[in-house]
């Protein structure tokens, strides 16, 4: 699987893979699933934050036998927003890996590019030319 940092900054040449490979992946549904994913996670993680912070608030504003009751159902109402987003982050993070598990490899600059067996293009040979195993061909084939 291609590192995820690489698909980001080079996404032409990962839909050329894809395209030589003879493979169909949306590439601009993966883009936009990680830029959404990649929200999400910043969302949540600044409401846990805040959520951390109010908390600390509210123990403190009790201690001092203040209320703190407007500060509690903020706090209630900021959690139910959180889950509500990591069940949304769940559901874009598995749209995501499945799509992303289909991307191929990039293949090597000097790998001809075909459509078929009949397109690879045999490199060396040893052996009685009988021996199926003895032919090392160079392929984009996945199969």
């Amino acid at each position: 699987m291609l590192d995820l940092d690489f698909i980001r900054k080079n996404p032409d040449i990962v839909k050329k893979a894809i395209q030589d490979k003879g493979d169909s992946v949306d590439m601009d549904k993966v883009l936009e699933l990680d830029k959404e994913r990649r929200q999400i996670i910043t969302n949540i993680d600044n409401m846990r934050s805040q959520r951390k912070k109010s908390s600390e608030e509210i123990a403190k504003l009790k201690k001092e036998k203040k209320d703190a009751e407007a500060l509690v159902k903020q706090m209630k109402a900021l959690g139910d927003e959180i889950s509500a987003l990591e069940a949304k982050s769940q559901v874009i993070e598995k749209s995501f890996t499945e799509l992303i598990s289909f991307i191929p490899n990039i293949p090597a600059a000097d790998v001809p590019v075909g459509k078929g067996e009949a397109d690879n293009v045999e490199v060396r040979h040893w052996g009685p030319p009988d021996w199926k195993t003895s032919v090392v061909r160079a392929g984009t084939l996945r199969h």
